[in-house]
């Protein structure tokens, strides 16, 4: 037996060992089932077929599903090459019975309006990604720096959570390195999906957009990115929440949102429920003599937490403010009230504050107000000298005319009185 073979069953063992307890006996991870029957390096199934047992796509496997039903009997689905459904749809032969389809180190799984039964569970590892596009899927599990991409999709639940200790022991067992530079953790990516029931992230990327969460739960350190998500149901979060409100304008190709002007972000450290962050469109007469600069947020969060918020604004939005007087405040009544512990990053292009709850339900408007200059709102460096120019030449000018008058008339007056 070659090294590589040794290495491969060492990584099926070792993936088995470390599955999560809902998957009981049924899973099972590597290359130990039998690779796709009559499936070339590089083809396209057109028919309906049955995959026996576990199944398995090689690294060296490029397998496209067109206009077919795929039928999974006894067994989990492993793919280290490319699986791409097109239009195509898969089924469990026993109904209720539990599949995988597991997505390891540097495997790709594509499903373009297509369908996926709930019997089955996508779950990537490693270096892997799923891609998700006008199709129906159940659930999909990301783990160490795999990436999950759903786009006007629907999905039951999604979880993303990075066990770095089953991270280490299958990539020592692959015999290859990840490479932790890209990413440092799963990322989920959202786009366009009208209603997505459950998320939970724990120590992950999770990017947002144009998209309807009934349940969102975020544990430890979540790195999060959103732009119109709305929340229908509960947000409840454990740890620290890193976040930024932004504006969303496609797709970019690191596998992220490419974000248009950043509006907001902040971090909150604590443990509460009935998170909620969003941006406040209609805001009441600044105060006299004080103007809005950026976007408005509000914050509320259900539990202890210290809160730290940044308003971020762009050049053309404090060109007619004085920076130095840029504060952090929130709404009071029908007024607003500076925060004790606020300031303006000059650098960073935006203004801060801090605050904290303890045991109460934190809810609070936040919005940054600077002093407007005085004329117009514009500063104006002025040359008096230059200023008054014209009308110290007229004067000069009226002057030096009566002078002359004055010395004209004295002479006709002495000529006058000679010929007397």
């Amino acid at each position: 037996m070659s090294v590589s073979s040794c290495l491969m069953m060492l990584l099926l063992v070792g993936s088995s060992l470390f599955l999560p307890s809902w998957a009981g006996g049924v899973a099972s991870v590597g290359h130990s089932g039998p690779l796709l029957w009559g499936v070339e390096p590089a083809d396209v199934i057109y028919s309906n077929q049955t995959w026996r047992g576990n199944t398995v796509i090689s690294p060296s496997q490029d397998v496209v599903v067109v206009d077919s039903t795929i039928t999974v009997a006894d067994g989990n689905v492993t793919v280290y090459g490319n699986l791409t459904f097109q239009n195509s749809h898969v089924i469990a032969e026993t109904v209720g019975q539990a599949s995988y389809f597991f997505v390891s180190e540097y495997g790709n799984l594509t499903l373009n309006g297509s369908t996926m039964a709930q019997e089955f569970r996508i779950v990537t590892l490693l270096n892997a990604k799923a891609e998700v596009y006008d199709s129906i899927v159940w659930d999909i599990e990301s783990r160490n720096a795999s990436r999950v991409r759903v786009v006007r999709s629907s999905v039951n639940s999604t979880y993303a959570f990075d066990d770095a200790i089953h991270d280490c022991i299958l990539t020592w067992l692959a015999g290859r390195s990840v490479g932790w530079g890209n990413y440092w953790c799963p990322r989920l990516s959202f786009y366009n999906c009208t209603h997505v029931p459950i998320i939970e992230a724990t120590n992950a990327t999770l990017e947002v957009a144009n998209t309807r969460i009934e349940t969102l739960t975020t544990r430890d350190n979540v790195k999060l990115t959103f732009d119109n998500m709305t929340i229908t149901g509960t947000w409840a979060h454990d740890g620290m929440l890193r976040w930024l409100a932004g504006r969303g304008v496609g797709w970019g190709m690191w596998w992220s949102i490419q974000w248009g002007e950043t509006k907001a972000s902040g971090t909150i450290d604590g443990t509460g429920t009935d998170v909620n962050i969003k941006e406040v469109t209609l805001l009441p007469r600044p105060p006299t003599g004080k103007a809005y600069v950026g976007s408005s947020m509000n914050i509320t969060f259900n539990g202890d937490c210290n809160l730290h918020t940044r308003i971020h604004y762009t050049d053309q939005q404090v060109a007619n403010v004085d920076i130095s007087t840029l504060k952090l405040y929130t709404r009071l009544g029908n007024g607003w009230q500076q925060l004790q512990i606020t300031g303006v990053n000059t650098t960073g292009k935006y203004v801060w504050g801090n605050t904290t709850s303890q045991g109460t339900t934190l809810s609070k408007w936040f919005a940054a107000l600077g002093t407007t200059y005085g004329v117009g709102g514009i500063v104006i460096p002025i040359d008096k000298l230059a200023l008054l120019a014209p009308y110290i030449g007229l004067a000069s000018t009226i002057v030096a005319a009566t002078v002359a008058t004055a010395i004209y008339v004295k002479r006709v007056k002495r000529r006058g009185g000679k010929k007397q």
